[in-house]
């Protein structure tokens, strides 16, 4: 808890299932690549990176799928809160985010919040994603700022969803 893993500058790793972060900690990948096999099932979705723990930073490096783009319907990274039920209001992850990080070559969406608060992207370039460069869903209390976000197209048309906000 409060850790910090390293992905030394210089170097590809390539992860074939999904990595899952249930702690806080803290990941540098400055100078990195972090590439992702493109076939996932089962646990919260179809997502590379599950984060369900408050407190978990991503700096640097370049996350993206092996395989080349085919369907909409892989995620990135995905910071998940608990939904709860109707009567009960979601519980909230907190302090979460990614900064100085290039988001490339996904199915369905680069960077994910759901049930967060106080998220961040800040200074990532992303691009050629099958639907939203961004997405955040009952989230509150964000930043996205300085991005570049492009190339997004779910069917192959340029210009569908760089960024989106579900409530």
């Amino acid at each position: 808890t409060g850790g910090t893993l390293i992905f030394n500058a210089g170097y590809t790793f390539y992860c074939g299932s999904r990595l899952v972060i249930n702690k806080a900690i803290t990941i540098s990948a400055y100078g990195a690549t972090v590439r992702f096999n493109g076939t996932r099932s089962g646990g919260l979705g179809n997502d590379a990176i599950s984060i369900t723990a408050s407190n978990v930073k991503i700096l640097g490096g370049t996350w993206k799928e092996v395989a080349p783009m085919s369907n909409v319907g892989d995620y990135g990274i995905t910071f998940y809160g608990v939904e709860n039920n109707s009567t009960t209001p979601p519980t909230y992850i907190e302090n979460v985010g990614i900064q100085d990080a290039t988001i490339v070559d996904w199915q369905g969406e680069g960077v994910v919040f759901r049930m967060c608060q106080n998220f961040y992207v800040v200074n990532c370039d992303i691009s050629n994603i099958g639907y939203s460069g961004v997405t955040t869903l009952s989230s509150n209390q964000g930043v996205i700022s300085n991005n570049r976000i492009g190339d997004i197209h779910p069917t192959g048309v340029i210009g569908s969803f760089g960024y989106r906000d579900w409530e």
